[in-house]
Order: C-alpha cells, then structure tokens, then sequence
C-alpha cells in the first residue's frame, strides 16, 4: 500500500493532466491526498471534481502559510508506511508505483529517489538517474540534491511527523534531506517515476522567485556544512554564497567570479567531503 501525496498551491485545470497520470498508475490498495492551500482562488468545479474521485480525499489547507506546511499537514494523514511525492505540473510514470512496490520490499530506506525524464520547454530529454550509494547521496548535499524532488518517497517511520522545515518556502526537500540525513538510508533506484517539467528560471517574471530559491538553497548548504567540524576554515555565509556561486551556479551572485576564489572553494569542498564521508561511515 502507498499513498501519494500532491501538494497544490490552487486547483484549475492545468492540475488534471498530473491526477489523470496518478490514477491510472495507482491500484486498489493506493490511495491519493491532495492538499489545496488557497481554495478561494481555485476553480471550485475543479475542486469538487477531486472530491468525487475514487481513493482520493482532499485537504483545504488555507491556513498553510508554504509549501511546506502543506506537505507536513497532508503527512500527518497518512496510513501507509511511505508517502509518494508529486507536484501538480508534473505526469507520473504508468509503471512508477509497481516498480517502487517490488522495491520497497527488499529495501528500509528513509528516503528513495527515482529515476526522472526531464521536460524543457516542450521538448522530452534524457533519462536522469539517481546515484544509488546512500554515502555518495549525502555526499551530493554539500552543493545540492541527490533526488528531483517531485520523484521521491518517505518512509514516515523513519523521518518522523512534520519532517518539512516550514520557515523555508524554497528548496523544501534539500532542507529535508540534510535535516534527516541522520535518519536512514537515501537510496537511487534507476526506475522511471515521472515527467518532470523543468523551470525555465531564464524567464524575468520569475527573478524574485529565483533570488529567493537561491537564497533558501544556500540556508540548507549552509545547515550541512556547519555540521561539520574539524574544518580548518570558517564555516560562514559569505563562504557558503561563494561555494554556491562558484560551484553550483552563478546567478544573482554578491561577488566577482574569478579563478583563485574557485580553487579556495574546491580546496574547502574536499576537505568537507573527507569530513562527511568519514562521519557517514
């Protein structure tokens, strides 16, 4: 049995396309919460409409201030052992749920990635697979994250209740993997579980979302690195913008490019992955 849960910000009709993929991949022991948190400016025939589907219950979540509230009062509903995420733009795998089924059998992990195919821009890309090493999955979360976060499952007996940080309306599961980093093992498993529609972050309209993901992106380097100790550097945030400008990406960023600063940001990673690796194992 699992259960998957879909966090939505409004419901219309750009949101049927994504239920349509997880019903006909859901079976007779699956069911669906779907959790709604400005239910004012949704389409209210839209809404009913998910609330006659079968297996479904619907949440009217307006008191949820982010995305993250959203997703821990849907968690705290369900029965199952794992939660299956997904997000209203995104379209699930048929064979998504069975392939994670038979996995989830053999396996305990915390948290379990999939495999994802991306969409740009209308245009199908390649299969991205996840890493399979729980140590090297962690490792990834000194510059970001191992998993697309629309691919993933929770095992709710391992991450505990409300496992989403809520001051952080971006980057919510990054937040989530180094906050229970501790809490089990983060597996890849190379089967496919969605289309994932890719943001176009190039777009103006989006440049204040953007500064703020960024800006949430660096609050959870910035938690994992500092859990670090026997660093002979400063962990700090003018560091962690540097590692995320220099590293990661260089967008919006608060400082020149240049090549020394890129070697002292790699010198500081290795000696940081030598530290996690040794704390992990």
């Amino acid at each position: 049995m699992l259960t998957v849960v879909l966090p939505l910000r409004y419901a219309d009709l750009s949101i049927l396309p994504s239920f349509y993929s997880i019903q006909s991949s859901i079976n007779s022991m699956d069911n669906i919460l779907v959790g709604i948190q400005d239910v004012n400016n949704s389409d209210q025939e839209v809404v009913n409409w998910l609330e006659q589907q079968p297996k479904t219950k619907v949440h009217i979540n307006n008191y949820c201030k982010n995305l993250s509230s959203n997703l821990n009062n849907l968690l705290m509903s369900v029965k199952t052992k794992y939660a299956v995420r997904m997000d209203g733009d995104d379209l699930m795998h048929p064979q998504r749920l069975r392939q994670l089924e038979r996995y989830l059998d053999e396996q305990e992990p915390a948290i379990v990635g999939q495999s994802y195919i991306p969409i740009y821009k209308g245009r199908l890309g390649r299969l991205v697979d996840p890493l399979v090493s729980t140590i090297e999955n962690k490792m990834k979360l000194l510059l970001g994250v191992p998993f697309a976060h629309p691919a993933i499952s929770l095992n709710l007996e391992k991450i505990g209740e409300r496992p989403y940080d809520e001051n952080y309306n971006y980057a919510q599961d990054y937040h989530l993997y180094v906050d229970k980093i501790e809490s089990g093992s983060f597996n890849g498993y190379h089967s496919k579980a969605i289309y994932y529609n890719v943001p176009d972050v190039e777009a103006e309209v989006l440049r204040a979302k953007r500064m703020s993901q960024l800006a949430s992106h660096e609050a959870a380097m910035f938690k994992i690195w500092k859990m670090l100790g026997g660093l002979d550097f400063t962990v700090d945030q003018k560091l962690i913008h540097a590692i995320r400008c220099h590293l990661v990406t260089p967008e919006y960023a608060r400082l020149d490019i240049d090549n020394e600063t890129r070697r002292y940001c790699l010198n500081c990673l290795r000696k940081s992955e030598l530290e996690l690796r040794r704390l992990l194992s």
